[in-house]
Protein backbone atom coordinates (compact mmCIF):
# COMPACT_ATOMS: atom_id res chain seq x y z
CA UNK A 1 0.00 0.00 0.00
CA UNK A 2 2.52 2.53 0.97
CA UNK A 3 4.53 1.39 -2.26
CA UNK A 4 1.75 2.69 -4.74
CA UNK A 5 0.48 5.43 -6.32
CA UNK A 6 -2.77 4.21 -5.87
CA UNK A 7 -4.48 0.89 -4.47
CA UNK A 8 -7.91 -0.38 -4.68
CA UNK A 9 -9.53 -2.56 -1.90
CA UNK A 10 -12.53 -4.71 -2.02
CA UNK A 11 -13.70 -6.74 0.47
CA UNK A 12 -16.72 -9.16 0.31
CA UNK A 13 -17.47 -9.73 3.89
CA UNK A 14 -20.54 -11.16 5.48
CA UNK A 15 -22.72 -10.63 3.01
CA UNK A 16 -21.50 -7.25 1.82
CA UNK A 17 -19.14 -5.57 -0.56
CA UNK A 18 -17.25 -3.15 0.76
CA UNK A 19 -14.57 -0.38 -1.22
CA UNK A 20 -11.54 1.32 0.19
CA UNK A 21 -9.18 3.52 -1.94
CA UNK A 22 -5.46 4.67 -1.27
CA UNK A 23 -2.55 7.42 -2.83
CA UNK A 24 0.80 6.26 -1.94
CA UNK A 25 -0.38 4.95 1.64
CA UNK A 26 -2.64 7.27 2.82
CA UNK A 27 -6.45 6.33 2.87
CA UNK A 28 -8.08 8.34 -0.01
CA UNK A 29 -11.69 7.02 0.73
CA UNK A 30 -13.34 6.00 4.16
CA UNK A 31 -14.53 2.10 3.67
CA UNK A 32 -17.71 2.04 2.04
CA UNK A 33 -20.42 -0.04 1.65
CA UNK A 34 -21.14 -0.78 -1.91
CA UNK A 35 -23.94 -3.13 -1.76
CA UNK A 36 -24.88 -6.64 -1.11
CA UNK A 37 -22.39 -8.97 -2.37
CA UNK A 38 -23.32 -12.20 -4.60
CA UNK A 39 -23.92 -14.92 -2.14
CA UNK A 40 -25.60 -17.32 -4.40
CA UNK A 41 -23.48 -20.92 -4.44
CA UNK A 42 -20.76 -20.94 -6.46
CA UNK A 43 -20.35 -17.67 -7.31
CA UNK A 44 -20.55 -16.47 -4.47
CA UNK A 45 -18.42 -13.47 -4.15
CA UNK A 46 -16.30 -13.05 -0.44
CA UNK A 47 -12.76 -12.68 0.14
CA UNK A 48 -10.14 -9.65 -0.58
CA UNK A 49 -9.28 -8.16 -3.75
CA UNK A 50 -6.09 -5.93 -4.13
CA UNK A 51 -5.42 -3.53 -6.85
CA UNK A 52 -2.97 -1.38 -7.12
CA UNK A 53 -0.23 0.95 -9.19
CA UNK A 54 3.34 0.77 -8.12
CA UNK A 55 4.72 3.87 -7.65
CA UNK A 56 7.59 5.01 -9.91
CA UNK A 57 9.35 7.02 -7.76
CA UNK A 58 10.04 4.42 -5.11
CA UNK A 59 10.51 1.49 -7.78
CA UNK A 60 13.45 3.50 -9.87
CA UNK A 61 14.35 0.82 -12.39
CA UNK A 62 11.07 -0.69 -13.60
CA UNK A 63 7.70 -1.15 -12.36
CA UNK A 64 7.44 -4.12 -14.89
CA UNK A 65 6.17 -7.46 -13.20
CA UNK A 66 7.36 -11.36 -14.13
CA UNK A 67 3.89 -12.82 -14.31
CA UNK A 68 5.51 -15.98 -14.32
CA UNK A 69 7.66 -15.09 -10.91
CA UNK A 70 4.16 -14.02 -9.74
CA UNK A 71 2.66 -16.67 -10.52
CA UNK A 72 4.48 -18.92 -8.97
CA UNK A 73 4.67 -17.39 -5.61
CA UNK A 74 0.76 -17.27 -5.97
CA UNK A 75 0.60 -20.83 -6.56
CA UNK A 76 2.98 -22.04 -3.52
CA UNK A 77 0.68 -19.63 -1.23
CA UNK A 78 -2.62 -21.67 -2.83
CA UNK A 79 -1.14 -24.96 -1.66
CA UNK A 80 0.33 -23.37 2.00
CA UNK A 81 -3.35 -22.25 2.39
CA UNK A 82 -5.79 -24.60 1.77
CA UNK A 83 -9.03 -22.90 0.73
CA UNK A 84 -8.06 -19.96 -0.27
CA UNK A 85 -8.59 -18.92 -4.07
CA UNK A 86 -6.47 -17.03 -5.54
CA UNK A 87 -6.51 -15.10 -9.07
CA UNK A 88 -3.82 -13.59 -10.91
CA UNK A 89 -4.67 -12.05 -14.04
CA UNK A 90 -2.04 -9.79 -16.31
CA UNK A 91 -3.80 -7.53 -18.22
CA UNK A 92 -0.78 -6.50 -20.07
CA UNK A 93 -1.44 -9.87 -22.50
CA UNK A 94 -4.53 -11.06 -20.92
CA UNK A 95 -3.17 -13.87 -18.78
CA UNK A 96 -5.10 -15.21 -15.92
CA UNK A 97 -5.18 -18.50 -13.40
CA UNK A 98 -6.56 -19.38 -10.49
CA UNK A 99 -4.91 -21.51 -7.46
CA UNK A 100 -7.00 -23.55 -5.09
CA UNK A 101 -5.44 -26.28 -3.58
CA UNK A 102 -7.92 -28.20 -1.00
CA UNK A 103 -5.08 -30.82 -0.34
CA UNK A 104 -2.81 -28.00 1.07
CA UNK A 105 0.78 -29.09 1.25
CA UNK A 106 0.42 -32.42 0.29
CA UNK A 107 -0.73 -31.32 -2.76
CA UNK A 108 2.14 -29.39 -3.30
CA UNK A 109 4.33 -32.26 -2.75
CA UNK A 110 1.93 -34.08 -5.64
CA UNK A 111 2.29 -31.08 -8.17
CA UNK A 112 6.72 -31.06 -7.52
CA UNK A 113 6.73 -34.63 -8.32
CA UNK A 114 4.77 -34.94 -11.12
CA UNK A 115 6.13 -36.38 -13.68
CA UNK A 116 8.60 -38.48 -11.46
CA UNK A 117 8.05 -42.10 -10.36
CA UNK A 118 6.66 -42.11 -6.90
CA UNK A 119 7.57 -45.07 -4.06
CA UNK A 120 4.14 -44.44 -2.49
CA UNK A 121 1.04 -42.41 -2.65
CA UNK A 122 -0.46 -40.39 -1.31
CA UNK A 123 1.93 -37.99 0.28
CA UNK A 124 2.57 -38.62 3.67
CA UNK A 125 1.25 -36.03 5.74
CA UNK A 126 1.76 -35.12 9.56
CA UNK A 127 -0.06 -31.69 11.51
CA UNK A 128 0.99 -31.06 14.56
CA UNK A 129 0.99 -27.61 16.95
CA UNK A 130 2.66 -26.80 20.39
CA UNK A 131 3.64 -23.46 22.18
CA UNK A 132 1.17 -21.89 19.63
CA UNK A 133 3.47 -23.06 16.79
CA UNK A 134 1.79 -25.02 13.95
CA UNK A 135 3.92 -27.48 11.64
CA UNK A 136 2.80 -29.20 8.58
CA UNK A 137 4.65 -31.97 6.56
CA UNK A 138 4.33 -33.34 3.79
CA UNK A 139 6.66 -35.83 2.76
CA UNK A 140 7.05 -38.45 -0.86
CA UNK A 141 9.72 -40.56 -2.30
CA UNK A 142 10.47 -40.91 -5.69
CA UNK A 143 12.75 -42.74 -7.25
CA UNK A 144 15.10 -39.70 -8.27
CA UNK A 145 18.82 -39.96 -7.35
CA UNK A 146 18.48 -36.32 -5.60
CA UNK A 147 16.33 -34.56 -3.17
CA UNK A 148 13.70 -31.89 -3.89
CA UNK A 149 12.92 -30.14 -0.70
CA UNK A 150 11.32 -26.96 0.10
CA UNK A 151 10.68 -25.40 2.80
CA UNK A 152 7.95 -22.53 4.26
CA UNK A 153 7.92 -20.34 7.59
CA UNK A 154 5.00 -17.85 7.94
CA UNK A 155 4.00 -18.75 4.24
CA UNK A 156 7.57 -17.19 3.27
CA UNK A 157 10.22 -19.79 1.34
CA UNK A 158 12.92 -20.32 3.14
CA UNK A 159 15.23 -21.04 -0.25
CA UNK A 160 18.51 -21.23 2.28
CA UNK A 161 16.48 -23.79 4.52
CA UNK A 162 17.04 -23.00 8.71
CA UNK A 163 17.06 -24.62 11.55
CA UNK A 164 13.40 -25.99 11.17
CA UNK A 165 14.57 -27.88 8.05
CA UNK A 166 18.03 -29.25 9.71
CA UNK A 167 16.04 -30.93 12.70
CA UNK A 168 14.28 -32.30 10.18
CA UNK A 169 16.49 -33.57 8.37
CA UNK A 170 18.64 -35.09 11.64
CA UNK A 171 15.43 -36.48 13.07
CA UNK A 172 15.05 -38.49 9.83
CA UNK A 173 18.12 -39.57 9.86
CA UNK A 174 18.24 -40.72 13.51
CA UNK A 175 15.01 -42.42 12.66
Amino acid sequence: NALSTWLKLDIWRGGQHYRQEYAIGAPTTSLDLQGEANTDGADSERGTRVHFMPDPNIFEETVDFSYDVLAQRLRELGYLNPGLKIRIADERDEREEVFHAEGGISSFVEHLNQGRTTLHAPPIFVTGKRDDIQVDLALQWTTAYSESLSSFVNNINTIEGGTHLSGLKASLTRT
